[in-house]
C-alpha cells in the first residue's frame, strides 16, 4: 500500500487500517495481551512491520497523519508513537506532540517503547533535561513513567548521574509502574556507576518499597560481584510495623 500522502482522509486512513490488519497474528496477539492485560485490541504485528510502516508514512505529511490517527488498535497508538519519536521538528513543537501522545499511553508496553524512541531528544539534550520535570512532577502515572524511562535511556551517563539521582528523590508517586521504573532505573544505574549509585542508595528519599525493589534488581544482575551483592543485601530496609496501642 501507499503510505506516502500530501494530505491524508478519512478514506485513505481507511485503507491504512486495512492494511494493518493484513499483518495481524493472533498467536502473537495472545503473547502480547499477556504483557499488557488491560491493553484492548491488539492485532499482534510485530515490531519491524510497524517500524517500516512508520518510516515510510514519514515521507509524506506526517503530520496529516497524526491528525487522523485515533487509538482503536494498540499499533495504532504505536505507529503513531514512532513517527513523533523520529519526526525532526522544532523543540517546542517535539515536547507538544508527547504530551499529547502521553494521554493516550494506557500499558507499560507503549510508553517503554514511546521513550525508548524519542530520538529527537539528541537534537536538544539539555531544554529536554529542563523539560523533563514537567512529566516528573505530573499528577499522571503514566507520565511519571515516561519520564523515568527517558531518563534511563537518553541520559544515564556521567554528565546526568548526580542530577538523576535528585530527581529521583523528588518523585512522589505510588503507582506500581512508576515504582517499577525507578527500580529499573537505579539498577541500571548501578550496572554502569555502582560507587554513584551505592552511595545514593546509603542516603536517598525513596520510600521503602521502591528502595527494597531497587535492591532487589541489583541483586538479579549477572555481572554483579558476590561481594557488592552482600553489602546491597545489607541495605534493605524492614517495613514500619503499626505500633499497637
Amino acid at each position: 500500500m501507499n503510505l506516502i500522502y500530501d494530505i491524508w482522509t478519512e478514506v485513505e486512513y481507511k485503507e491504512y487500517l486495512n492494511y494493518l490488519k493484513t499483518f495481524a497474528n493472533k498467536e502473537y496477539s495472545s503473547f502480547q495481551s499477556t504483557l499488557m492485560p488491560k491493553a484492548k485490541r491488539i492485532l499482534g504485528i510485530k515490531m519491524p512491520i510497524l517500524r517500516k510502516i512508520a518510516n515510510e508514512i514519514l515521507k509524506g505529511n506526517w503530520r496529516s497523519f497524526i491528525v487522523m490517527c485515533s487509538n482503536t488498535y494498540y499499533e495504532e497508538t504505536t505507529v503513531k508513537g514512532l513517527i513523533i519519536g523520529m519526526c525532526n521538528v522544532s523543540f517546542l513543537e517535539y515536547t507538544h506532540m508527547i504530551e499529547t501522545f502521553s494521554m493516550s499511553v494506557r500499558n507499560w508496553v507503549t510508553c517503554d517503547t514511546f521513550c525508548t524512541g524519542l530520538k529527537g531528544i539528541k537534537n536538544y539534550p539539555y531544554e529536554f533535561w529542563i523539560y523533563l520535570e514537567t512529566l516528573l512532577k505530573s499528577k499522571h502515572p503514566w507520565q511519571i513513567r515516561m519520564g523515568v524511562v527517558i531518563i534511563l535511556n537518553h541520559y544515564l551517563n556521567e554528565e546526568y548521574i548526580n542530577q538523576i539521582f535528585l530527581r529521583l528523590d523528588d518523585v512522589r508517586q505510588d503507582n506500581y509502574y512508576v515504582k517499577m521504573a525507578i527500580a529499573w532505573l537505579i539498577s541500571t544505574a548501578y550496572q554502569k556507576y555502582p560507587g554513584i549509585t551505592y552511595g545514593y542508595l546509603t542516603n536517598c528519599k525513596l520510600e521503602t518499597w521502591t528502595y527494597n525493589k531497587s535492591l532487589e534488581k541489583i541483586l538479579e544482575l549477572r555481572d554483579v560481584p558476590n561481594d557488592q551483592k552482600s553489602l546491597i543485601l545489607s541495605l534493605k530496609k524492614e517495613k514500619k510495623r503499626p505500633q499497637l496501642k
